[in-house]
């Protein structure tokens, strides 16, 4: 019992919230400077859109797999199902197992597409990076309650007293004010079990397609004749 209070105590990280993912997107987006594109060079631009999707993924999974990996792997403690239901601890740790699953899952299918040789235009490199960031941040996403769950574990046993009679005192006192805060509501665990590339159609929300689609166009890569036109129009307005 005190050996697992310690090793809540001990965690350090703090678990990944939208805003950690939101800054994932845009520092992969932002990283990759705008640079011309010589359409028969297709080798290139389809690596440069594979290395946005690999860096994305990279980012994604240490994230969930560093707050994975400092929480305890038994929940046995007495004193934390005083306050949380077991099956809800085993619900969320599963969401994020299967979070960091996916993700790894969606990532190789989208970087196998894009080093195809059937990958021949930029526009569809773009597609596929634009799609493979939608899927893995929907991930992200969907694993959010779960985090927060787990997180609320982690300040609970952090918080309780390291004198096991005060402990036990205090988790006690919690049976009176416990609040639906301590349950983890099945219909919002929603990470699909595993990968389905068949079943991608409405999978990413419309607004945040609409959102990496701007970024696409703001960060990145244009075919050289597109540049030598930029660079015409803006000597043209100085």
């Amino acid at each position: 019992m005190e050996e697992e209070k310690k090793s809540f105590k001990k965690m350090t990280s703090v678990f990944p919230k939208k805003e950690d993912f939101d800054e994932i997107i845009l520092g992969v987006e932002q990283y990759y400077k705008i640079r011309p594109v010589v359409p028969k060079f297709k080798r290139s631009f389809r690596r440069h859109y594979a290395e946005k999707v690999r860096d994305a993924r990279n980012l994604m999974l240490d994230k969930l797999i560093l707050y994975s990996n400092e929480l305890p792997t038994d929940y046995n403690d007495e004193l934390l199902y005083q306050r949380f239901q077991p099956f809800h601890c085993i619900l969320a740790r599963d969401q994020l197992r299967r979070a960091v699953q996916v993700i790894g899952q969606m990532a190789s299918y989208f970087i196998r597409l894009l080093k195809k040789d059937e990958c021949d235009s930029l526009d569809q490199c773009k597609r596929l990076k634009v799609t493979a960031l939608g899927c893995m941040y929907t991930v992200a996403m969907r694993c959010l309650p779960s985090l927060a769950f787990l997180d609320r574990i982690r300040q609970y046993m952090a918080n309780l007293e390291d004198d096991e009679n005060a402990s036990t005192a205090t988790a006690t006192a919690t049976l009176t004010i416990k609040t639906d805060q301590d349950v983890l509501a099945e219909e919002r665990c929603t990470v699909p079990n595993y990968f389905d590339a068949h079943k991608l159609d409405g999978f990413v929300d419309p607004e945040t397609m609409s959102w990496l689609w701007e970024l696409e166009s703001k960060h990145g890569a244009l075919l050289q004749d597109d540049v030598q036109v930029m660079s015409s129009m803006e000597a043209l307005v100085i």
